[in-house]
């Protein structure tokens, strides 16, 4: 595992009271470089749709560029597993690419590696509006926070989080054309209070019809 350390604030400038593990302060957190193969998926990843477009534009701009982010992890023994940057994994492994820069954490606790994972992919990853309402409801159901305090974690207001939450009441096929880009989120959110299902794909129809 080959490493050339670079100077990084890391997840610490985010979320500054989240305690740093080392024990030192968050602008000395270093960016290593670590081999591709020697990292895990994140099972607590808030997107559920790596589109192979996408992941092949991204490796594309990964071999000519490289990668200019880096990923953040948390060692688990000898490996380490993704807390957030997966895309950017992926895509990095499709280029042939073998070392990854990286931000390295060291969190025992799988609650605070849950909340710090779901709340670093809202804050830094492209989202569908149904991946984002999950991992608000994640962090509410699982991480048993607030809505205000998931507003205050990832930057938001309470409303944009409880209106992103409301859209998950809505019918699996309803979900499914927000995700294709079929239904925008704001004609969802305005669906939300119809309890009718024969009205509910009434409507739905009108306005994909126009």
């Amino acid at each position: 595992m080959g490493k050339k350390p670079v100077l990084g604030k890391g997840i610490n400038a985010l979320i500054p009271e989240f305690p740093d593990s080392g024990g030192q302060g968050a602008s000395s957190r270093q960016i290593v470089y670590i081999h591709v193969d020697e990292i895990e998926s994140n099972p607590f990843q808030a997107r559920t749709e790596f589109g192979e477009e996408h992941l092949a534009e991204l490796m594309h701009s990964i071999q000519e560029k490289g990668v200019i982010q880096p990923i953040t992890v948390n060692r688990v023994g000898q490996s380490y597993q993704l807390i957030a940057g997966e895309r950017r994994w992926r895509a990095t492994k499709k280029a042939g690419i073998q070392e990854i820069p990286a931000i390295v954490h060291e969190i025992e606790s799988q609650q605070d590696l849950m909340e710090l994972s779901l709340i670093e992919n809202i804050q830094r990853e492209n989202l569908t509006p149904i991946e984002e309402a999950e991992g608000y409801r994640a962090l509410t159901d699982k991480c048993f926070m607030t809505q205000e305090e998931v507003a205050g974690k990832v930057g938001k207001n309470r409303a944009t989080v409880a209106n992103a939450i409301r859209l998950l009441k809505l019918p699996e096929k309803v979900l499914g054309l927000v995700e294709d880009g079929r239904l925008s989120a704001g004609h969802a959110r305005a669906l939300v209070p119809v309890e009718d299902p024969e009205r509910l794909r009434h409507i739905v129809a009108l306005i994909l019809a126009r």
